[in-house]
């Protein structure tokens, strides 16, 4: 059953040591249609430059520390208003282990996924919020540039924020609201400490103390195996108050990806800062009772609405009913 409680911290955050490597890209490889994204390109990154991102449909050409990365997206403009609100949802983590340790391997259904499934989520989902729906890849994923075994290091969140900036002048947004599922989780708390333009948030199972997190597995480094995350709850100070976005967590107690204890220390950070989070406790799927990003959706597309957050918990608890 869902239930909407607001966890009590833990432990503080440990500080790490660590390592980084260098990686082998080939040239971003356009992929349009029902052609499947190349699953070489996940596992080795991949580099483009200007004139090839503007060859490709919906990118924006993204320029970080003097280097460049094409962020591609997939959209839906329905229900468009100009200067009005549109919601973005972002993907998980296709990669697990580490280049460095030899042990990198792509996990979820990557080798399916192609740019047709994922413009027609992007309507799906549109249609069911009645505004724009944006799907953005992060890098070295689903037509992105860059090396997605680098997820979660600094650029990740500063090429995001960069495009968000594009789009939002490309299409006339006013506001944002935004949901991410896993990786998508972190990106989606690390973005509202770098932006003051997203008002509703859902972090579904999302990595937000990642130091938190790679102690409780031992290591001194993050999963990735790079010691300089961008960890969100190290820089919840940033977040915007005027107004502040209002931000839902959705965890599974059980889920064995990212630990829920990791995942309510970061709520009683937001807490403890006065920024009012609401946790919401839902049941994910076995094994790996990880997987809410259905749940992270819908709160987001309900407080859009200017649903109460009591409320919001009460719809999504009937829900749960309804499709058990």
């Amino acid at each position: 059953m869902l239930r909407f409680v607001v966890q009590q911290a833990i432990a503080p955050a440990l500080a790490f040591t660590i390592a980084s490597c260098v990686t082998a890209s080939s040239q971003l490889k356009p992929t349009t249609g029902a052609e499947p994204f190349p699953v070489d390109q996940l596992m080795y990154g991949s580099v483009a430059d200007e004139a090839l991102c503007k060859s490709v449909p919906d990118t924006v050409w993204t320029v970080v520390d003097g280097t460049g990365d094409c962020v591609r997206y997939f959209k839906s403009l329905l229900g468009h208003q100009p200067g009005g609100a549109a919601f973005i949802f972002l993907h998980g983590d296709y990669l697990g282990g580490t280049r460095m340790r030899g042990n990198l391997r792509v996990v979820g259904n990557y080798a399916n996924q192609t740019p047709t499934r994922l413009i027609n989520q992007a309507n799906a989902l549109a249609k069911e919020a009645g505004r724009p729906y944006f799907l953005i890849a992060r890098p070295g994923v689903f037509g992105s540039s860059g090396d997605h075994a680098q997820r979660r290091r600094p650029r990740e969140p500063l090429l995001v924020t960069a495009a968000l900036d594009q789009l939002k002048a490309r299409y006339n947004i006013g506001t944002w609201h935004i949901s991410g599922q896993s990786g998508g989780g972190t990106m989606a708390a690390a973005l509202i400490t770098l932006r003051s333009d997203i008002d509703c948030v859902g972090i579904a199972s999302g990595g937000t103390a990642i130091k938190v997190r790679a102690r409780e597995l031992g290591f001194s480094t993050d999963s990735t195996g790079y010691d300089d995350p961008y960890d969100p709850v190290d820089h919840i100070s940033k977040i915007s108050r005027s107004p502040a976005p209002r931000v839902f967590v959705v965890s599974d107690p059980r889920d064995t990806d990212v630990s829920f204890s990791s995942q309510s220390y970061y709520v009683a950070q937001l807490t403890k800062a006065g920024l009012n989070p609401t946790h919401i406790l839902a049941e994910a799927r076995p094994p790996n009772y990880h997987g809410l990003d259905q749940v992270a959706i819908k709160a987001v597309r309900l407080c859009a609405r200017g649903t109460p957050r009591g409320k919001i918990a009460d719809e999504l608890i009937a829900a749960q009913f309804k499709s058990n």
